[in-house]
């Protein structure tokens, strides 16, 4: 199969980056075709995109921004590389990268199966809904009061653009959407009113040695995760 992985920039080490790069090595090992199609590829981080199993595709236009004329622009880069390259599966991950698979679709009326990954839920667009436990925490009540001013500008500037309806459209007209938990899959389930199926990440244990646990100060075993 040929697979077109969307994500707006891998220029830095993060858990969604991370993701990325280990779907498209994982895909390419199975004999997939892989393009990560992207702004920006840093190879002092991941290496040399020459000697990647997968293909680096760079997509044109003016620096990346969170603003309308950007997202249009970038869906414009992508639709030009997606009418050349026929792909049997496009998987744009998160809010833009939906986004900009929407935009191109509907420009050159390219009919290829969109399978969009969640990795979090916009706090801007779904606050009441996402937000529900964050303003409770302590210490994060005076960061919300100063941040209000900036909120109130982004608030106007959904409104005017209608930011939300275009995410919801982008996850509508995807075939499948998938999120990385079950609480997340419930959320964006309630939020876009369609079936978004729980995809949990998985990890190799193989990678890992088989010595033996190390133990705390008690003997206990213990173990530790990043979330």
């Amino acid at each position: 199969m040929k697979i077109a992985i969307i994500y707006p920039l891998l220029i830095a080490t993060g858990g969604t980056e991370n993701v990325i790069i280990w779907l498209a090595e994982s895909l390419a090992s199975r004999g997939h075709t892989v393009d990560i199609l992207t702004k920006g590829f840093c190879e002092t981080l991941w290496g040399s995109a020459k000697e990647k199993p997968y293909n680096v595709k760079l997509l044109n236009f003016k620096k990346y921004r969170s603003t309308l004329k950007t997202n249009i622009d970038a869906g414009h880069s992508l639709g030009i590389i997606l009418k050349e390259t026929q792909y049997d599966v496009i998987n744009p991950h998160s809010y833009p990268a939906s986004l900009w698979v929407h935009y191109s679709k509907a420009k050159i009326g390219y009919n290829c199966p969109t399978v969009v990954y969640l990795h979090h839920l916009s706090r801007n667009f779904y606050g009441k809904i996402v937000n529900v436990n964050y303003g409770k925490l302590k210490g994060f009540r005076n960061i919300w009061d100063r941040r209000q001013p900036e909120k109130l500008f982004r608030k106007a500037r959904q409104l005017l653009f209608n930011y939300r309806k275009l995410d919801q459209a982008a996850i509508v007209s995807s075939a499948l959407t998938l999120a990385n938990s079950s609480y997340a899959a419930r959320l964006a389930t309630k939020i876009y009113n369609v079936e978004v199926k729980a995809c949990p990440l998985g990890i190799d244990v193989n990678k890992f040695s088989d010595s033996s646990p190390q133990k705390v100060n008690n003997g206990s075993p213990y173990v530790l995760t990043v979330a």
